[in-house]
């Protein structure tokens, strides 16, 4: 398994028993840490396993809020789905 480290939790979006949905700051296989999101598993030892998920730069992180931000005001004024 590739290595990672979890060096901030920004928010965890959802969690069900032991498993999360999160936004972290995470670098992987010792490179410098981008923006994740992702599912996280705890297994018996509690030590967390990462899922599925996306990993994204600041500037991408970016385009991601802004975009979220435009669709989450339109629906809030009634124009999307």
């Amino acid at each position: 398994m590739i290595s990672f480290s979890i060096e901030r939790d920004i928010a965890t979006i959802s969690s069900t028993g032991s498993t999360r949905k999160a936004l972290t700051l995470t670098s992987w296989a010792d490179r410098p840490a981008k923006v994740d999101l992702r599912t996280w598993r705890q297994d018996e030892s509690g030590a967390e396993l990462p899922g599925k998920g996306l990993t994204l730069t600041d500037d991408e992180a970016a385009a991601l809020a802004h975009a979220l931000t435009a669709y989450l005001t339109e629906k809030g004024a009634g124009h999307g789905a």
